[in-house]
């Protein structure tokens, strides 16, 4: 009998990977949002989170920044210094909205719609630790996230560095989106106990959540 021949398979083909976007480019691209705060007392960074039409803007900080009850300044673009309007704050989320003006120059980066970011998403925070006169960048991952119920306010714990005068910055993902607000760090446990890479930051969905009426002036 004559053999039947054997259909050749049609080879599948791969799907192109993603690349993943070059942290350099996402850190350039949102430099000049992320500006630092200055009161008389206090040293810490902030992120410009909104531009209106008339070239003001919304900056989100911690409110321990700016809780000691004096003139509040931010730099944007580590050298043009603005006097900053309390606009209000929020003590137990740990949060504050501040407004400078005015520049067409203001650029906003914004907040991540996300509900809760993946644990292992790279990060990065962005700020000026020790007053720095440039901003600084350190990079990490989402480490965990949950629900803070003293504080009513949604966490997220990252690996990537922070330290005094990151307060208020952005923890940033590789879109240039803000993760959250970095708002503090453990640093040891007692009984000489050291602890690294377990810093906090206020998430995204807490901060967009109490924004509108922080920028309408409540204060808690």
């Amino acid at each position: 009998p004559t053999p039947t021949a054997t259909a050749t398979p049609t080879p599948t083909a791969m799907p192109t990977p993603t690349p993943m976007p070059d942290l350099a480019a996402v850190v350039a691209s949102v430099r000049t949002s992320v500006v630092k705060v200055e009161t008389r007392t206090s040293l810490g960074s902030g992120v410009i989170v909104t531009v209106e039409g008339n070239g003001r803007a919304i900056v989100v900080t911690n409110h321990h920044v700016i809780d000691d009850g004096g003139t509040v300044t931010v730099i944007v673009n580590d050298a043009d210094r603005h006097r900053a309007t309390v606009l209000g704050y929020d003590a137990d989320k740990d949060i504050a909205a501040l407004s400078i003006c005015c520049s067409d120059e203001f650029q906003a980066v914004p907040l991540s719609s996300e509900t809760m970011p993946i644990d292992g998403t790279t990060v990065f925070a962005m700020g000026y630790p020790l007053g720095l006169s440039r901003a600084t960048v350190t990079r990490g991952v989402i480490s965990g996230h949950w629900y803070d119920e003293d504080d009513g306010r949604w966490m997220v714990q990252t690996d990537a560095a922070i330290n005094p005068g990151n307060s208020g910055g952005p923890l940033l993902n590789l879109e240039g989106e803000v993760i959250g607000i970095n708002t503090a760090v453990v640093r040891d446990a007692g009984a000489d106990i050291s602890i690294e890479g377990f810093g906090f930051a206020i998430a995204a969905r807490t901060v967009r959540e109490a924004l509108p009426a922080l920028v309408e002036g409540a204060r808690s």
